[in-house]
């Protein structure tokens, strides 16, 4: 299976044939930039296992992989890449699910260094803090994690364990005394194997008072996502720096992006709240040092059919905005669905 059809049955939505090397052009910025960058390299959820056969799911991997290397490998800004897989958390010996999971991504490990020599390889999950199960979904306590994915990186071999660290609720209301023996428990995790502690400080959330009324706004569609404000985002930095942790981030888009034009990422919903809360963010960078080392950028569908010169200028807009809180990685996804139609458009195959 190629990794566009597991992208579509997945639901990806196909673009036009791109009419810009998008890549090539964050590399080309990153390189300029000095920056490194990481790549997905294959979507899909947590029934993946159940519906792939994990042979097919390598060999998709497998080709992505090698030649994304082989057209971008001249480009010293590629690093890393980065499993998109985010699965509910699974118990210590949950069969078939654990095994299939950790034979793709012990592959992904081998096939992704063998194409990039050096590179890095990371996965940044979540953790549940709805203990009542309000959501429909089991809560596990924090060494249930710990031991789950320390016997992960043992048998994988993944470089970076990046936990998110909102919980896959985001809610406003969990404290930093809620989120730290989980948080402990992934960087325990990753000590086991002499890896440093990774964090994905994550700065936009879902506001809400109580867990019934977050549960009834999530299920009604009326759930209300803002930029998490700078005093917080400093205690949750604050956690991150307890555990030793490197820290990369989820939220700058939508919620911090100041520039008005939309650029090949999610856009802002509010350009004028995400304007001043990067003001914000800045200040904050000044008085504490760098804020974060990465922040995830989405790359929608249609940014192929972009004029060049108007996509280049845009990255490296961003680029310029996000070296002033600390970035020095772009973390880049969606990139098989745009590697793909590059690579079948140039086939003649579209």
């Amino acid at each position: 299976m190629h990794v566009l059809s597991l992208i579509l049955a997945a639901g990806y939505i196909a673009a036009a044939p791109p009419a810009t090397d998008l890549l090539r052009v964050f590399h080309d910025e990153a390189d300029r930039a000095g920056l490194g960058i990481w790549v997905d390299v294959l979507p899909g959820g947590g029934a993946l296992a159940g519906e792939t056969p994990l042979a097919d799911a390598v060999r998709a991997m497998s080709t992505y992989v090698h030649s994304y290397a082989a057209r971008y490998g001249r480009h010293a800004s590629l690093r890393g890449w980065y499993i998109n897989q985010e699965l509910n958390p699974l118990r210590p010996g949950q069969e078939p699910d654990s095994s299939w999971w950790r034979g793709l991504w012990r592959r992904t490990v081998e096939e992704g260094k063998r194409a990039r020599p050096g590179a890095e390889v990371m996965i940044s999950p979540f953790f549940l803090l709805d203990e009542d199960g309000l959501r429909g979904f089991e809560w596990l306590a924090p060494e249930v994690y710990r031991t789950w994915w320390s016997e992960t990186l043992g048998e994988t071999g993944i470089d970076i364990l990046a936990v998110q660290d909102s919980g896959a609720e985001h809610l406003s209301l969990s404290t930093i005394d809620d989120r730290r023996p989980m948080l402990s428990a992934f960087a325990q995790a990753a000590r086991d194997h002499g890896r440093a502690p990774w964090v994905n400080v994550e700065s936009g959330h879902h506001v809400a008072d109580t867990w019934p009324a977050a549960v009834a706004a999530e299920f009604g569609g009326t759930a209300r996502w803002e930029s998490v404000p700078a005093e917080v985002f400093a205690r949750k930095l604050d956690l991150a720096a307890e555990l030793g942790a490197q820290v990369i981030n989820w939220g700058y888009f939508p919620y911090q992006n100041p520039l008005a034009e939309d650029g090949p990422w999610l856009p802002s919903a509010d350009t004028a709240a995400a304007a001043a809360a990067y003001q914000e963010y800045v200040a904050l960078a000044k008085a504490r040092g760098p804020l974060f080392r990465a922040t995830l950028w989405w790359l929608p569908g249609g940014w192929g059919a972009v004029e060049e010169g108007t996509v280049r200028r845009l990255v490296r807009q961003q680029i310029a905005a996000q070296r002033k809180l600390g970035v020095d990685i772009l973390w880049l996804i969606n990139t098989p669905h745009y590697f793909e139609r590059l690579a079948a458009a140039e086939a003649g195959l579209q």
